[in-house]
């Protein structure tokens, strides 16, 4: 099926299929993703069809038919950024997009080049404000800023055609194709710096004769490009090599087109084609499974997207008149396909919305720079007792005759260095494209932040000055015939001498840990305005780590190639000894740099503190965690960047700990699994040397509270070798021997991958990680009822008596016959002090039961009241006046009788201050007058239960 956008008859019928980012695969917390959204041409009404399903693609419906903003443009393509986020492409330049699950719509008129006349098909998606959009006469177009500014691409990269597909792998690779505008045939273009230069990609055997549909990607390496007449192209080295294939099957005129193909990982792909074809592949194409569609006959299969390997719904077209559409589900892997929906209009593409555990984007992969620093220092070291020396560059040495022609080992060994060289650049040209592009999403303004540290920039220049000035004066030379009097000296002048180079490597250093306190650290720097701008509202906490992680990646590959050179020069002038004591310094340093929480300047230690500034507190509620899933996800992912880059040999399983200071300490953890006891299972925890600050907390002293941020930290890990799996984590030792498995109890679960160094999660990964966090504090409910806190007194007390023990499951009763009248009041106080240095708002949250009863009769012309009164609150005992009042209740009969049971909950506040005294009361008052002989009455309150009472600031 190709595209025009007029139906002329026949198979003429062309539509818009384009690249959809999807994600595509396995949901990572195991669970069907529910919310589905399709787009279609528009209805009879003239707006464009987008419906929503919430139960997996079962049931669809309409948000907002009618919405204005969709008025006059058929819907193309859409890329789903959340359950109710939505970004919509269609005919007529149109970009629109909901964030509240399609209430409301807003139409962007923000293209460079406002033009009717182009039609969008193509929407590729790297985050909620980075994406890509594609179309006819050569259009593609690429935001970083949520569609606020674009920048055009030149269409004459794109033959000026239909550019129907679009895919952005990551923030430097993005692929192209279509249809040029002055031939038959296809074109695929691709850009490795961002969208700033194009390169046209030739197929082989002529492949490109063939009109390209769209393109899909799973990773850099493994791209599929797909359309006219069954024809495909992949390749699994990054379009090194290309494989053509061939699904040949009738449809159309001379084949049926592969409308759409989602890559549900490197090997299993599933193909949505014309005239109701389905195919599948688990092997990349080598073979093709034939499916049963369902449903309305003679239809163009034009979208497709997958839950995961079991869950996919497509969109199709009719191939004819009258122009229908309709939407297909399988639940079994496409053993069987059922019509959901039959729509009046032509159905173009689908997709899931992402899982909504966070922790399926904490494993995507990728930008884990870590592996370059792991790799360049272990180069380093393992090099400086070798017979070349310690490079990874490999320039100076190269230069002066190591590794002379004649030398086939030392050849091998220098083209390995020089690779790593080639690694650290092409790194730091994706740090800063990754950077960049979260510094949008996050606001950040990079001079203000650097005012406020000892900026590196210079060291940073200096050092990639120095080298470019060597590779510019001997870098024509041929291996061991350049001026060695002339390379000496510039080795003396520019690195040894006068020791700039090592100076700039411990330049870099002090601006992460600095010498004296004139500075901010650079990573709590910058730490502190990621933060900021995440609370703001910019971007996502995840946003603002990855930031940080870049932030450091960018300073320490930096510093590396210092470190590079200075290693080179110290090997040439002084030999093995003389490295190997600069690289234990230089270790020393990265481990202050990245891996030390104890010194308030680290990688890890800011970590800890982004998620502790978002952690809850009171954490008391059913279903509430001190973390939320993407805070741990974070945390997960530091500690798995803070091993690799450290060099650890050992990952395995790993508990972090964080802990109000007012908790008695206890951290003992062990492992087991239902089928098997591990030995050796106990965790190994060290406790940090400093604490780390977060969201502040009621700390207990006695009886006296103060405001408290700091937080005590305990790393715990597993040394002994594990199989991946998922395991209990236990409270006791499993050892039969020592103690019974029954009596052990399971405090928590941790899952055991295997990983590559970029941070997925693979079969055959080097690195066997697994990761949780636990919080502990002190009790939360201080007024819990064996607290010792508590004092009761009675007042006024006249026919009436108190019953029941305090502090709950007691009251006050009093009650009156004939001609007499009673009164009493009863209270019950929880005393606490206040020694913060500030005033500052307190919270009290309260949850309580009590049993109110008021009686009276009468006979003749006598008369009989009942009251009974509750007031809850807070007492300031130094000023002698009430701080706040949470809850007041009074109840009142004349000669019936009321019985009611009452339940207040809710947080109140006051202002605290310092040095003063305070409870919080619970106070109950009966009265009630009996007027005649005849007559009686009585009151009764009952306080049943405080189920808590929390203060919190």
């Amino acid at each position: 099926m190709r595209f025009n956008t007029l139906f002329r008859g026949g198979f003429g019928l062309l539509f818009a299929v384009a690249v959809i980012f999807t994600g595509c695969g396995s949901s990572s917390d195991g669970r069907d993703r529910d919310v589905v959204w399709a787009v279609g041409n528009a209805d009879s009404n003239g707006y464009a069809a987008l419906y929503r399903s919430d139960d997996g693609g079962t049931h669809w419906y309409r948000p907002d038919a009618n919405a204005t903003m969709l008025e006059g443009f058929d819907a193309q393509n859409l890329h789903v950024t959340a359950v109710d986020d939505v970004w919509v492409v269609g005919t007529v330049q149109t970009l629109v997009h909901t964030d509240d699950g399609g209430q409301t719509w807003a139409k962007y008129a923000t293209f460079p080049d406002e033009n009717s006349s182009i039609d969008l098909y193509g929407i590729s998606a790297l985050s909620p404000d980075e994406f890509w959009v594609s179309g006819s006469n050569g259009s593609v177009y690429h935001t970083k800023d949520g569609a606020r500014h674009w920048e055009k691409m030149d269409p004459a990269a794109f033959h000026n055609g239909l550019v129907q597909g679009i895919k952005a792998i990551d923030a430097l690779t993005i692929y192209a194709v279509g249809k040029p505008a002055d031939s038959t045939g296809g074109f695929v273009s691709r850009s490795l710096d961002g969208g700033e230069n194009w390169e046209a990609i030739t197929l082989p055997d002529n492949y490109n004769a063939n009109e390209w549909i769209g393109v899909k990607a799973t990773d850099k390496d493994h791209i599929v490009v797909y359309g006219g007449r069954g024809h495909y192209s992949a390749t699994a080295d990054g379009g090194t090599t290309w494989i053509n294939g061939l699904i040949n099957v009738s449809g159309g005129v001379d084949g049926a087109d592969i409308n759409d193909l989602i890559m549900l990982d490197t090997v299993r792909w599933w193909s949505a084609m014309d005239l109701d074809n389905i195919f599948l592949t688990t092997d990349a194409g080598v073979h093709w499974n034939e499916q049963n569609s369902s449903g309305a006959s003679n239809m163009f299969l034009v979208g497709i997207d997958a839950a995961d390997a079991q869950h996919a719904v497509i969109a199709g077209m009719a191939a004819g008149s009258p122009q229908i559409g309709k939407l297909l589900l399988t639940r079994d892997g496409g053993t069987s396909w059922t019509q959901q929906l039959l729509t009046e209009m032509p159905m173009q593409k689908v997709m899931f919305a992402p899982a909504e555990d966070v922790n399926a984007t904490e494993e995507e992969g990728g930008s884990m720079f870590a592996s370059i620093i792991r790799t360049s220092v272990e180069g380093f070291v393992g090099g400086a007792t070798g017979d070349i020396g310690g490079v990874v560059m490999g320039l100076i040495l190269e230069k002066i005759g190591w590794g002379s022609q004649g030398d086939d080992e030392a050849n091998k060994l220098l083209q390995s260095m020089n690779a790593k060289l080639d690694d650290i650049l092409n790194d730091l040209q994706a740090i800063k494209e990754s950077l960049d592009s979260l510094k949008v999403q996050l606001n950040l303004d990079m001079e203000i932040i650097n005012k406020n540290i000892l900026d590196p920039t210079d060291a940073i220049t200096d050092i990639g000055t120095t080298h470019d000035e060597f590779d510019a004066t001997f870098g024509g030379v041929k291996s061991g015939e350049g001026n060695q009097t002339e390379i000496h000296a510039f080795i003396d002048n520019h690195i040894v001498n006068d020791f700039h180079i090592e100076n700039d490597v411990n330049t870099i250093h002090d601006a992460i840990v600095p010498p004296d306190i004139a500075k901010t650290p650079a990573l709590t720097n910058f730490t502190n305005f990621v933060n900021d701008s995440y609370t703001q509202g910019y971007g996502t906490l995840t946003d603002a780590y990855k930031a940080m992680e870049l932030y450091t990646s960018q300073l320490i590959v930096n510093q590396l190639k210092g470190v590079n050179l200075v290693v080179e020069a110290k090997h040439v002038e002084e030999g093995n000894a003389s490295v190997t004591q600069y690289m234990g310094s230089y270790q020393t340093k990265l481990h202050e740099m990245l891996g030390d929480p104890g010194n308030g300047e680290s990688f890890i230690y800011n970590a800890y503190r982004l998620a502790l500034m978002h952690a809850n507190p009171l954490p008391y509620q059913s279903g509430d965690d001190y973390f939320t899933d993407e805070a741990a996800a974070l945390l997960k992912r530091a500690e798995f960047y803070r091993l690799l880059a450290s060099g650890s040999k050992t990952f395995g399983p790993r508990i972090l700990v964080f802990q109000t200071q007012d908790t008695p300490s206890d951290n003992s953890f062990y492992i087991a699994n239902p089928d098997t006891i591990l030995k050796n299972s106990q965790f190994g925890c060290v406790q940090a040397d400093g604490s780390v600050p977060g969201a502040t907390y009621v700390y207990w002293d006695g009886n006296s509270i103060k405001p408290e941020t700091a937080y005590d930290v305990y790393e715990c890990g597993i040394t002994d070798p594990i199989e991946p799996r998922t395991y209990d984590i236990l409270d006791q030792n499993p050892n039969p021997y020592i103690i019974a498995l029954s009596t052990a109890k399971t405090i928590g679960q941790i899952t055991v991958q295997r990983y590559d160094e970029n941070y997925s999660v693979q079969p055959d990964g080097n690195y066997t990680y697994g990761h949780t966090t636990f919080f502990r504090r002190s009790a939360l409910n201080h007024f819990a009822q064996d607290s010792e806190y508590w004092s009761a007194h009675t007042d006024g007390m006249y026919l009436s008596d108190t019953y029941g023990s305090a502090p709950w499951g007691t009251g006050i009763l009093g009650q009156a016959d004939g001609e007499y009248e009673y009164t009493g009041h009863y209270e019950i106080d929880g005393s606490f002090r206040y020694d913060g240095t500030q005033e500052r708002t307190l919270y009290v949250d309260y949850d309580a039961t009590y049993h109110m009863v008021t009686n009276s009769y009468y006979t003749g012309a006598g008369s009989s009241e009942a009251h009974a009164y509750v007031h809850f609150g807070v007492w300031d005992a130094t000023a002698g006046q009430a701080a706040t009042v949470f809850h007041s209740h009074h109840q009142d009969t004349v000669g019936d009788t009321k019985d009611t049971l009452q339940h207040p909950t809710g947080v109140a506040h006051f202002t605290a201050k310092p040095g003063h005294s305070y409870y919080v009361y619970f106070s109950m008052h009966v009265s009630g007058i009996s007027g005649m002989p005849d007559d009686g009455t009585h009151s009764r309150v009952y306080l049943e239960e405080i189920n808590y009472i929390y203060l919190h600031f």
